[in-house]
C-alpha cells in the first residue's frame, strides 16, 4: 500500500493507525531501534551503525515477537535508559537499556572524523564546456541575524576538512542561507548557477520514483536508512575543487567534498550508491540518492540488514542515526507512506 504524505521522514504511530476510520486491527508496535544518543551540538553525531548489525542480531527477535500494543512503551526511572526520544516522530519505540547495548561499544563520531566514501569508487568531476568564461561573483549580503550561524557552520566545515582556504580562483560563487523554520537552524548552500551553466551535463538518470513505490510495498518488514551528510561524503576531483570557491567576510574557501547545488551531483551520488549496493538492488534494497529502503519478511530482515551494513563499512558510507528507522511495519519513502 502506498499513500501520499506531507510528513516526509516521519513514521505513523500505532495510535494514529488504529484511529483511522474502519480500523479494527490490533497491530504490532512500530519500532525505532535508536542505539545511540545524538549530541545536541551541530559538531557531533554519534556512531554510524558500525555495530548495528550485531545489535540487530541481539535484539531484533525480541522486537519482532513483542506483544501487540498501541501505546508508547515507557521505561521506568530505575532503568538506565540510553535512548534519544525524537518528539517529532511520534512512533512507538523500544527503549534500549545498558543491559541490551553496552555503552562501551559505541564510538562517538564528529564531523571531522568523516573519512568519505572511498575515492576508488569515484570522485565528482566538474567538466566544463570548451572555452568557458570564468565568472567571479560577488557575495550576496547576508541577513545580520544569520551571520554568527554561518560563521559557526563554515568553521565546522573547515575543521572537518570539507573546505579549505584558497588565495584566489577564476570561479567564485556566492553562498546562500536557507533557514529551517522547524528548528531555527540554517543550511549554508551555494549559488552555482554560473559554473553549472558552463558544465557538461551528466545525463545518468535517477530511478523512477513510481517504480520504486510500486515495488516496495507489500513486505512484512522495512528499514529506512539515510546517508549521513549526503553529498558531502563524496570527494571532488582535486583539480575541480577551486571551481567551488566562495568568498565571505572572514576568508576565501573551496570545497574538497561534493557540495549541494552542483548540476551533476545527483547523478554522481546515485551512481556511487548503485555501485555500492549493486548486488542487492531489485532484491531487497532500493536506493534513491541518500534514501535507502531495505524490505523483506520478518524472519529474513536481520540477515538483509546485516548484508546491507556490510556494504556500507568497507566503502566508508556512513548512515544517519537520527533519520534511520529499523524494522518498521510502515513508514515514509519518497513522500509516500508504504506498508505491508
Amino acid at each position: 500500500m502506498k499513500e501520499s504524505s506531507k510528513k516526509e521522514g516521519k513514521a505513523m504511530t500505532n495510535h494514529e493507525r488504529s484511529n483511522e476510520p474502519g480500523s479494527t486491527e490490533q497491530l504490532q508496535p512500530q519500532v525505532i531501534i535508536t542505539y545511540t544518543v545524538v549530541s545536541s551540538s551541530d559538531e557531533k553525531e554519534w556512531s554510524h551503525f558500525g555495530k548495528l548489525d550485531e545489535i540487530v542480531h541481539q535484539t531484533l527477535s525480541k522486537v519482532l515477537n513483542a506483544p501487540p500494543s498501541d501505546k508508547e512503551m515507557t521505561a521506568s526511572k530505575e532503568e538506565d535508559v540510553i535512548h534519544r526520544e525524537d518528539k517529532t516522530i511520534g512512533a512507538t519505540t523500544f527503549r534500549m537499556t545498558e543491559g541490551m547495548i553496552p555503552p562501551r561499544s559505541w564510538k562517538e563520531i564528529k564531523m571531522s572524523d568523516m573519512k568519505g566514501i572511498l575515492s576508488e569508487l569515484g570522485t565528482h568531476r566538474i567538466d566544463l564546456r570548451p572555452n568557458p568564461i570564468p565568472i567571479r561573483q560577488e557575495q550576496y549580503r547576508l541577513n545580520d541575524k544569520y551571520s554568527l550561524l554561518v560563521k559557526k557552520n563554515l568553521d565546522n566545515l573547515l575543521k572537518a576538512g570539507f573546505i579549505y582556504p584558497v588565495l584566489s580562483s577564476e570561479w567564485v560563487s556566492p553562498i546562500v542561507v536557507i533557514p529551517k523554520k522547524a528548528t531555527g537552524k540554517i543550511r549554508v548552500s551555494q549559488d552555482f548557477q554560473k559554473p553549472n551553466n558552463a558544465t557538461l551535463k551528466d545525463h545518468h538518470p535517477l530511478p523512477f520514483t513510481d517504480v520504486i513505490l510500486d515495488q516496495v510495498p507489500g513486505h512484512e518488514c522495512y528499514s529506512f536508512l539515510d546517508g549521513f551528510l549526503g553529498y558531502n561524503q563524496v570527494f571532488l576531483r582535486p583539480e575541480d575543487c577551486e571551481k567551488t570557491t566562495f568568498t565571505i567576510d572572514w576568508g576565501t574557501f573551496a570545497y574538497r567534498v561534493m557540495p549541494f547545488g552542483l548540476t551533476n551531483a545527483p547523478a554522481t551520488f546515485q551512481q556511487m550508491m548503485m555501485n555500492i549496493f549493486r548486488d542487492y538492488l531489485w532484491k531487497f534494497v532500493k536506493v534513491f540518492l541518500d534514501d535507502f529502503c531495505v524490505y523483506s519478511s520478518k524472519k529474513d530482515h536481520k540477515e538483509k540488514l546485516g548484508l546491507t551494513f556490510e556494504k556500507c563499512r568497507p566503502n566508508q558510507l556512513r548512515l544517519h542515526p537520527k533519520k534511520s528507522y529499523i524494522c518498521m511495519q510502515e513508514g515514509i519513502l519518497l513522500g509516500h507512506r508504504i506498508s505491508c
